[in-house]
């Protein structure tokens, strides 16, 4: 559930903070990469954007983390030492909000298979598609678009965040980088163009209108209906904006109803949603208070650092620049867009990885020797793959190698063993270690 696509060329892992761009070239630094790296580089970081400063992006953080939580729990619900089944599956009786809120996401998210040679789509219908029968709210609206494939056959696909978040990257990475880019599928990363056109052709003259309701779109819990709702609702008032940035002054306006607060403007729901990631993401990594001097604790107190000013610079700039993403494709390309070299200097770069293991970190306010232990995050994200029972080789056995820290074959297939049988701690083995599984073993019989 969170990998976002296109993985032939990079991908970006929005819970885990992890930008991947499939090159063996060098350097990773977006002012010195290829063009067609850089074209890649930036889709994965708009996803990056998306991840940090929207409801829907952190909100994917929000239920990872608690799927984690609820795993995790599980696991020690076992005597220890003992094996584990995975996959681990949120589960209705074990944690409602958090088979709840997976199934919501998996839901809103919609398809993401590529097709190709699309012309039009000839329709587009909310159907109802059901949550749980014991959830408060039984079903959720998703969008279905039908259209004719090559052979003229009536295929159907389910528009949703994910069509709306390649859409978005894509757009970007075309204006941002046009001689870098490759082309892409018809769905899912044209397919907010292709349904603009279908609701309402007049809105969709203006490919930056599509853009901005994209990002507004993703400011809600449904991004798929939210997009088809407006549009259609735009086109029976005949309703046009004069600019794209008009999209976002009426977005702002608008009234948010939170668990916290009844009423609530756009910011304030927004940087609640913040406060709640922040917390989350924080409380992977606990300091060893009886010793905040010791190595670990300040690795920690660095994350926390980063993760602090990551979150605060986002909320930044959805007050103080809120068509950021407007102003990221009217800047022309890379080197002149003073947006994008804006917001690469103010929220830096995540943990950034090729294929075979070189990492690139940037943030203004730390040095990199004490922001480079975002491969922690990475190592989350392998145990994320072991609960879910995805895949058992730990992933960061190339840039443990490339590091200097000892690698085992036969150990990183079986990462959870290595606190037993090292003097030292892998970034797998010490986060198994911090979250107290040592001697847990996963089956994945």
């Amino acid at each position: 559930m969170h990998k976002y696509y296109n993985e032939t060329l990079g991908f970006y892992e929005s819970p885990f903070f992890r930008l991947h761009v499939e090159t063996t070239s060098e350097p990773l630094d977006l002012n010195h990469m290829e063009e067609r790296d850089a074209a890649v580089f930036i889709h994965e970081y708009i996803h990056f954007l998306q991840a940090v400063s929207t409801i829907y992006g952190l909100n994917q953080i929000h239920i990872t983390v608690e799927y984690i939580r609820d795993a995790i729990n599980w696991i020690y619900s076992h005597p220890r030492p003992s094996s584990f089944k995975v996959p681990i599956k949120p589960q209705e009786m074990r944690c409602k909000n958090v088979y709840y809120n997976w199934r919501i996401f998996k839901l809103t998210q919609g398809d993401s298979s590529d097709w190709n040679n699309i012309s039009s789509i000839t329709a587009a219908v909310p159907i109802q598609e059901e949550i749980a029968k014991n959830c408060k709210i039984p079903t959720i609206n998703s969008i279905m678009m039908s259209f004719h494939d090559n052979e003229d056959n009536e295929e159907y696909y389910i528009f949703g965040s994910t069509c709306i978040m390649e859409s978005m990257a894509y757009m970007l990475e075309k204006y941002i980088s046009p001689k870098g880019y490759i082309k892409s599928s018809d769905l899912p990363y044209n397919s907010a163009l292709l349904l603009a056109n279908k609701i309402h052709p007049n809105f969709a003259q203006n490919p930056l209108n599509i853009l901005a309701l994209c990002d507004c779109s993703l400011q809600t819990s449904n991004p798929g209906l939210y997009f088809f709702q407006s549009l259609t609702d735009w086109g029976i008032k005949n309703y046009t904006p004069s600019t794209p940035d008009e999209i976002y002054d009426n977005f702002y306006k608008l009234s948010w109803k939170t668990s916290i607060l009844e009423k609530n403007d756009f910011i304030s729901h927004l940087t609640s949603m913040m406060d709640i990631v922040r917390k989350q993401l924080r409380e992977y990594f606990k300091p060893d208070e009886s010793n905040p001097m010791n190595p670990w604790s300040i690795k920690i107190n660095n994350i926390r650092g980063w993760i602090d000013d990551l979150l605060d610079t986002a909320i930044y700039l959805r007050k103080e620049h809120k068509t950021f993403i407007l102003d990221l494709a009217r800047g022309g390309e890379r080197f002149e867009n003073k947006m994008l070299q804006y917001i690469h200097k103010e929220l830096g770069v995540p943990f950034c990885i090729n294929k075979i293991g070189k990492a690139f970190v940037y943030h203004k306010k730390f040095q990199p020797k004490n922001i480079t232990n975002l491969d922690y995050f990475m190592a989350i994200s392998q145990i994320f793959n072991t609960l879910n029972g995805t895949k058992r080789r730990c992933e960061l056995f190339q840039l443990c190698k490339i590091s200097g820290k000892k690698t085992k074959d036969s150990l990183c297939d079986t990462p959870w063993v290595m606190f037993k049988t090292e003097h030292y701690l892998c970034p797998y083995a010490l986060m198994w270690h911090h979250w107290h599984l040592d001697g847990y073993i996963p089956d994945f019989e």
